[in-house]
């Protein structure tokens, strides 16, 4: 088994879980001691990118030929590579959830996925395919894999996240609802900017019954109940703290 994983035919497999694991244990002992590189990283993405407008998940039929008509008028429009640029991080889930968990997913899945490949092609033939030549199905196969372990993760995020910070800061600040869909009891993942401008991933409910909180949505936070942030519906301009 050990010979398998380390031999040279898949060396890029075992250098990307190898970066994973490192990239992974930086961020918890950062994260244990108040810091963390996701913030960081995410202050790379330009604010103003609107990365999930031009691009859904749904990987049906009827979002793909969305997808094709938005890509078409990216093109049409002059965007060039930056929009091309915005909606390949859309697909990966940047925007929705953090930098560094979409670079660890996909870590894990090109190298996974590469294994496969070769464990597959050794099983058939008694050989392995070269390095190069085997990275390519497992990158395209990774991407897709990354995508949808991207938001699986980045539903785990949350509690580790808060926990780096002083939280109660929280309370009176903006956020934005970027995953899944929060109603009373049913907290979903929102996005918040610290007065430093790092992001933070949390979890909000509304703080009434018969409120709905959708992708998107811009709520205030009004409080805080363990790891949930309770939230109102942010209906004015003046309501909004940077």
């Amino acid at each position: 088994m050990i010979e398998f994983l380390l031999t040279e035919a898949n060396r890029p497999f075992a250098i990307s879980i190898a970066v994973m694991l490192i990239l992974g244990f930086l961020e918890l002992m950062l994260a244990l001691g108040g810091f963390g590189m996701m913030g960081a990283l995410d202050n790379l993405v330009p604010e103003d990118w609107d990365i999930d407008a031009g691009v859904d998940m749904d990987m049906d039929a009827e979002l793909d030929m969305d997808m094709d008509a938005d890509i078409d008028a990216s093109v049409d429009s002059g965007g060039g590579a930056g929009q091309f640029l915005q909606m390949v991080l859309g697909f990966f889930g940047v925007g929705r959830v953090p930098l560094l968990v979409v670079i660890v997913a996909f870590l894990t899945s090109f190298g996974l996925m590469g294994y496969v490949v070769q464990s597959v092609v050794h099983g058939v033939s008694g050989l392995y395919l070269p390095a190069l030549l085997a990275s390519i199905p497992a990158f395209f196969g990774g991407s897709f894999v990354t995508r949808y372990l991207a938001i699986g993760l980045g539903r785990l995020v949350p509690d580790i996240e808060t926990e780096a910070v002083d939280s109660k800061t929280f309370v009176g600040r903006t956020a934005v609802l970027t995953m899944g869909e929060a109603s009373l009891g049913k907290p979903a993942q929102g996005k918040l900017r610290d007065h430093n401008g790092q992001a933070h991933y949390l979890l909000i409910e509304p703080d009434q019954e018969d409120t709905v909180f959708r992708e998107g949505d811009q709520v205030l936070l009004v409080s805080q109940q363990g790891s949930v942030f309770k939230a109102i519906e942010v209906t004015s301009d003046a309501l909004v703290r940077e």
